[in-house]
Order: structure tokens, then sequence, then C-alpha cells
């Protein structure tokens, strides 16, 4: 076999200064392996321009410098061991698929793809092990929203659906010559969620940060994510947002007439942009409850979620220890479709509900798994706004907090949803269980007196602005 060391040497060389570079700066990987994960950057890269994988030999580098810290640096990780035995029995559960699953292929390859992600979560949790951290991941989704909102509100208000801006303007059609846009994700449904877990973080940046440019930058993402939710026609979405406004206006007791006259100016903004096709297919949601509809039709997309809801239902009570096998929803969906005596609709067989998803697919252990990561990562969360608030630092608290509204906003969004994009969800509980080291970090760094002030002597050396040296 013929080696062409040139070539070799070409890449070695910049590999190697790259690995330099985020051993010394480790909060610069951080930042960009969660900007492309949240942008999807790496299939963008494979699907529309033919490129090798971005993702893998990131996070392999990562990994490689994380055991570099460790071993030469002395760094000491904390904070991983839990949401790794969690991650770990929800692994194993699913891995038992493996001897009863029908389709043994699809479940195999969706335990790969379900591992990759998971080291994702659990190297962002190495990466995030003081306050500095978690604001740069916090920023780090929020430039990711930026960028993709931006290009997604530019594309809606000139009407370039045409133009997929280099896969961050991707569409889906709605009807003649109405677009839904999907972004990065080439489906609205899954864009409109993650952009719903942005809105909180971004509105609570903009209550809280310091300096004039970063609220700025905070107003234009909660703007921009805001108004693509709304241009992704996404019903399921539209809840969620609904959903993560209420909770951001009622966890804000200290000052709650700041930010419901924020929410309420920034409403009465975006409606302004509504169009006549979204209003449409949020009035259809009134189709759901008994008696608000005089409608006679029910909305095709209704039924056909309806329908395989019905399905999975099923596909549970009849197998409610261990599921039909992971990855096996699609596979067992006719089957089961035909003996309910509901059709063969093509369009339906993939799930629509992410935990009814988990229930048929993995039955009831493996429900309790998943529900177990995340009762325990809203609890990671909690722990680490009280540690941060007993600190006195309250922008960290209150962003503690805008990280659970956002996850919830996820979940409530993935009860429309199934787990085509999951690595969405481990890498924001890699950073949930990241910020909870970071306030035990913090805690532990500084052990004020009596009558001191903690978040003078915590702010002290603290330069939230620059890439620390230190994870």
């Amino acid at each position: 076999m013929h080696i062409d060391y040139t070539l070799l040497v070409l890449l070695s060389v910049p590999a190697l200064i790259t690995y330099i570079l985020l051993t010394l700066r480790p909060g610069l990987g951080l930042v960009i392996l969660s900007f492309a994960v949240y942008t999807n950057l790496s299939d963008i890269l494979i699907s529309k321009f033919g490129l090798p994988s971005l993702a893998q030999p990131l996070v392999s580098l990562l990994v490689l410098v994380i055991i570099t810290r460790w071993m030469v640096f002395q760094d000491q990780f904390q904070g991983w061991i839990a949401p790794a035995l969690l991650m770990g029995a929800y692994t194993l559960l699913g891995s038992l698929s493996l001897f009863y699953a029908s389709s043994v292929s699809q479940t195999s390859a969706s335990l790969l793809s379900y591992l990759k992600d998971v080291i994702i979560g659990l190297v962002v949790i190495f990466l995030i092990q003081n306050p500095k951290s978690l604001r740069w991941a916090a920023w780090s989704l929020l430039a990711a929203g930026i960028v993709m909102g931006t290009i997604s509100v530019f594309q809606v208000f000139t009407g370039t659906f045409s133009r997929l801006y280099a896969g961050f303007g991707q569409v889906a059609s709605l009807s003649a010559g109405d677009y839904r846009v999907a972004g990065v994700l080439n489906d609205p449904n899954f864009y409109g969620q993650i952009m719903v877990v942005l809105v909180p973080l971004a509105f609570e940046r903009l209550l809280d940060e310091k300096r004039f440019f970063l609220k700025i930058l905070a107003g234009w993402a909660l703007f921009v994510c805001t108004v693509t939710i709304l241009y992704t026609y996404s019903r399921g979405d539209f809840l969620a947002l609904g959903v993560v406004a209420a909770i951001a206006i009622i966890q804000q007791p200290r000052r709650p007439l700041i930010p419901a006259f924020l929410l309420l100016a920034f409403g009465l903004l975006v409606y302004q942009f509504l169009p006549d096709q979204y209003t449409q297919r949020i009035r259809s949601l009134l189709q759901v409850i008994p008696g608000a509809s005089s409608s006679v039709t029910l909305d095709t997309s209704i039924q056909a979620r309806t329908t395989t809801d019905i399905v999975g239902w099923t596909m549970f009570t009849q197998n409610p220890i261990f599921g039909v096998g992971v990855g096996n929803f699609n596979t067992r969906y006719l089957e089961y479709a035909r003996q309910l005596g509901l059709g063969q609709n093509v369009e339906t067989q993939s799930a629509h509900n992410l935990f009814l998803q988990v229930a048929a697919e993995r039955g009831i252990l493996g429900f309790l798994s998943f529900a177990a990561i995340i009762y325990f990562t809203f609890r990671a969360l909690a722990r680490a706004k009280s540690l941060f608030a007993r600190q006195g630092m309250s922008g960290f608290a209150n962003l503690s907090a805008a990280m659970s509204v956002g996850l919830i906003g996820y979940l409530v969004a993935a009860i429309f949803l199934h787990d085509s994009y999951i690595r969405y969800l481990w890498l924001l509980v890699g950073i949930a269980w990241g910020g909870l080291q970071a306030a035990k970090e913090s805690a532990n760094a500084v052990e004020p007196v009596d009558g001191a002030e903690p978040a003078s002597v915590i702010g002290a050396g603290m330069d939230a602005y620059s890439l620390d040296s230190h994870v």
C-alpha cells in the first residue's frame, strides 16, 4: 500500500498545533465543540460538501487533551462519575436489545450513534469545571443560535428559500410557494426544538449581563431564535415556547414586572411577523380539546401522530419489561399498525413522542433509567443554582435556572418528536452536570468569612471574558 507521506505531514502538523493549543486552552475546545454540535456543523460538512466528519476527530482530540491535562498538568476532574453511571446504566439496558430485537443491525446502529452522543456529553462535563467555563458554554450555544437564527430570519424576510446558505438555510415545503425554515437540521420541528432551548438562555443573559454589547447580543439572540421558531410552523415548538416564556416570568420573583414587560413588548413585536399560515396551524391545536373546535375534519398531521402514539403504546403494553428493542420502533411499526387495523401510512412510521418511543423500544426498565437521567439532571441544575446563590453569584444562579427552563422547553417539544437528533439532549445534560461541578468548585475555592462579601471575593481574579488555560 502506497503511503503519501507529504499528505500525512500536511495533516499532522495542524493537528499537532491544534492539540497543543487546546491543551493549553481547553476552554477553547469547549467553545468549538459546543458550537459545532449545536450548529450540526459536522453533518453539514459531510452532506453538503462531501468532507470527512469533524465531530469524531474533534471529540477524539479533546479526549486526548483531557488525558494530557490529567497526567501532565495534574488537573483533578470532578463531577463526572454520577452522570457516567446513569448513562452507563441506560446504555447497558439498551444493549440487552441485541439479544431479542427483530432487527439487530438497526439496534447496533442506534446504540453506536447513542454512544457517540453520550461521549460528547461526558467530554463537556470534563471541560466545565469552573464558572468561567460554564459561562463560555452558555455563550457558545447563544453564538450558535445567533448564527442559525440570523440566517433563518434573513431568509424569511428576503424570501430566498432557494438558497441553502452553506447548509444553514435548509427549508421544507409547507404549501405552494410557502416554506418552513429547517436551518441546519433539514427538519423544521427539530430545528424549532433546539431554538426553544436558547430562548430562556438569551432572556436571562439579556437581564444579567453587565456589558452593554453582550446585552445587545443576547437581545438579538432572543429575537432571531423566537422568530425562527415561529417560521418553522411547528405547533409543538409553539407550545414549548409558550411554556418557557411563562416559566421565565414566574421564576423572576425579585423583579417580575421587568421580565413581564420585556416579554410583553417582545411578544407584540414578534406578533407583527406572524404569517396567516402559522395562526391557522395554531388554531388546529384546538381539535385535540373536546368541544373546543367546530371542525368536523381532524387535521391529517394530528391524526397521523395520534395513530403513531396508539401504535407506540401497544408496543409498550405488549413488551412492557424490555420493549421491542432499541431502534426497532420503525421496523415494527407496520406490524403493529396492521394488528390494530390502523393502516400502513409510511409517513407515520417514526415515533412522534420521545418518551413513548423510549418506553416502546426499551420497556419500563429503560424508561425508568431515562427518567432517572432527566430527574437527576434537573436536580443537578437546582443544586448548582442553590450553590451559586449562597455564594452571592446571582448571575450564575440565574444562568443555571435558565438552563433548567431551556431543558424543559426541549422536553415539551419532545412530546411531539422522536430521537433523531438526541445528541442535543446529551449536550445539554453534559452542560447541566458541568454547571453543578462549576458551582462546587467555586464554593470549594472560596470560603467567605463571616461578614465578608462572597460576590466580591469570588469576582476577584475571575475574568469571565477570557479563555482560561485551566478547565
